[in-house]
């Protein structure tokens, strides 16, 4: 199988695999770059974006990414004579038949990815975590750090939680056999924007010299917490995907800068629990679909804009743009303002990979799932080169936005 970076590919099978290169065992400089404008560092201009001298301390590259297989594709169906409901339990004035017709054709959502009713979410991002680490040709008991990212942990199909305790992390190392007790497992519950927070929480253990690695899941089983009368049921999937992180000191490779934003005002009740309409016994997800689709449009682009304006960047210098997957339209609305806030640079429709449409809105693995994807040539799009640079941009309840600068 092929390793998606060059970090451990020459690397001789002795100790821990992933011994890639020389591991900084302490950082010269204590200071945060992630607010550094790159013109702002010693001997650089504009001119020098493409050597950009990040600090000396160990940078977090991806050696290899892995999703889940364990999903079967769904196309929203009738419901019977029934129709869908408002969130007051009203009925909707049109058929079931036509409000499916009509969010498919605004949300672009074609299919979606379910898992099976004896499939949890811990058996998927266990899946994906062997997947990333069998395709690096990496030993589990090597492992410093396993993050996963998630909202629910494990949900039955009923709907009802099957833990809660211990952590879903703690949950996913038992599955995957991991017996070394230095690895540790740590959860992160930031909404849909969970996983890249993830990234950058394994990147600072790297940089910071705590861990040598770090396997990053994104996994969700969010298509079980929404009423099936809710129409926004038809936009949300299962999945997960997972991302191995080693240290390597290869300048400019890895993760660059990141920024992130937490909006806990008003916008705290965009995404909530609770009770169904119908089932009122039990408690569901329910979105303001309206109210996410604005702040998402308005707030993404401009949080990417402040961390390349940061490093003295332009959406003409990015290869890629691997945003959340929530639906096609919101991310043309992205796509949108950014173009509106860099006006003379370049951004075309192909810097922006999508698998919305057959892999539906699957939470916190949309993002490394994309990125699995995109890596092994499933998406119309080419594999990232070498010198590439990537951003990653997610939002989810809270609400909460990540973005991460990432150099191929």
């Amino acid at each position: 199988m092929p390793i998606i970076n060059t970090f451990i590919r020459n690397t001789p099978k002795t100790g821990i695999r992933s011994r890639h290169s020389r591991i900084l065992a302490q950082s010269k400089s204590q200071r945060s770059w992630s607010d550094t404008p790159l013109t702002a560092m010693p001997g650089t201009t504009p001119s020098q974006r493409s050597t950009m001298p990040f600090p000396t301390m160990p940078f977090a590259g991806i050696a290899s990414t892995g999703a889940c297989a364990s999903l079967r594709p769904a196309v929203a169906g009738p419901i019977g004579d029934r129709r869908f409901l408002d969130h007051a339990g009203m009925e909707l004035s049109i058929s079931a038949e036509e409000t499916i017709r009509k969010v498919t054709e605004i949300s672009g959502i074609h299919q979606r990815l379910l898992a099976p009713a004896e499939v949890v979410c811990s058996d998927l991002a266990a899946e994906a975590g062997k997947d990333a680490l069998l395709r690096a040709d990496f030993d589990p008991e090597a492992l410093d750090l396993l993050i996963v990212a998630h909202i629910f942990g494990d949900i039955g199909l009923d709907g009802t939680p099957t833990l809660t305790l211990p952590n879903l992390a703690a949950v996913v190392k038992h599955k995957m056999g991991i017996r070394n007790r230095r690895c540790t497992a740590v959860d992160v519950v930031h909404g849909c924007a969970g996983w890249v927070k993830a990234m950058t929480q394994a990147d600072a253990r790297i940089r910071s010299g705590q861990v040598r690695n770090a396997l990053v899941i994104g996994a969700d089983c969010i298509s079980r917490a929404m009423e099936d009368r809710d129409r926004d049921s038809l936009l949300f999937a299962d999945g997960a995907g997972a991302c191995l992180l080693i240290a390597s000191d290869q300048a400019e490779r890895g993760i660059l800068a990141h920024r992130s934003a937490s909006w806990c005002g008003p916008e705290l009740d965009y995404l909530t629990m609770a009770p169904g309409v119908v089932e009122q016994e039990r408690w569901f997800m329910r979105m303001d679909g309206h109210k996410v689709f604005q702040h998402a449009c308005n707030e993404v682009p401009t949080l990417v804009k402040e961390l390349l304006d940061a490093h003295n960047l332009t959406p003409s210098d990015i290869r890629y743009f691997l945003f959340h997957q929530a639906n096609e339209k919101m991310l043309n609305c992205m796509a949108r303002r950014l173009r509106q806030l860099y006006p003379s640079s370049h951004l075309p429709p192909e810097a922006i990979p999508m698998n919305v449409r057959d892999n539906g809105n699957c939470s916190t693995a949309t993002v490394p799932t994309l990125l699995h994807q995109l890596t092994i040539g499933e998406l119309a799009q080419a594999p990232p080169r070498p010198g590439d640079l990537i951003v990653f941009a997610s939002v989810g309840a809270g609400m909460h936005a990540n973005v991460m600068l990432y150099g191929w």
